[in-house]
């Protein structure tokens, strides 16, 4: 596996992408994307009518970090709560650990996904994520549509302090 350690903040995705980390066939993930427990990894945010896709293939996030209100540790996903076409956020094949999100509206330790959004987590892992309140693992929210089979979720926590507040894996 080779890892790729981000140092220098999140990378902005401002246009349709697909980031595949399958270097060999296998549909495991043969890349490590490390924050090295001081930054977040990807971000898509538009207040935008048109959203965009994302697809996230066979790749690893390990020990990002985020303070940022309402975004994810490894991904936060935003699209306008009512656009004219939706986002489209795509993960297969990955696995999330070691994520964290703490501070203000701390929510998705490993992945936030808000507004006009339509997602699909297909064969992945998510474990010993934590987020200070909603979502320990996946935090969705604001119009947010999908599906998420097939996937594996342990070991993931929230911090809430309040009755409507939490959700270990998904809040």
């Amino acid at each position: 596996n080779q890892t790729i350690t981000l140092t220098s903040g999140v990378i902005a995705v401002t246009a349709s992408v697909i980031i595949d980390g399958d270097l060999d066939g296998d549909d495991t993930p043969d890349v490590i994307l490390s924050g090295g427990g001081t930054s977040r990894a990807l971000e898509y945010s538009s207040t935008s009518t048109t959203g965009i896709a994302l697809t996230v293939r066979s790749l690893e996030f390990a020990d990002f970090t985020s303070t940022t209100a309402g975004a994810g540790a490894a991904i936060h996903f935003f699209t306008n709560s009512t656009p004219s076409v939706r986002g489209t956020l795509t993960i297969t094949d990955s696995i999330f650990h070691g994520n964290s999100h703490t501070g203000t509206l701390a929510n998705g330790g490993a992945v936030s996904v808000r507004g006009g959004t339509d997602f699909t987590i297909e064969r992945s892992v998510f474990h010993s994520n934590t987020a200070g309140q909603n979502g320990g693992a996946l935090h969705f929210n604001n119009g947010v549509i999908g599906t998420v089979r097939d996937s594996l979720f342990y070991d993931n926590q929230s911090n809430a302090t309040t009755a409507t507040t939490g959700g270990g894996a998904i809040g």
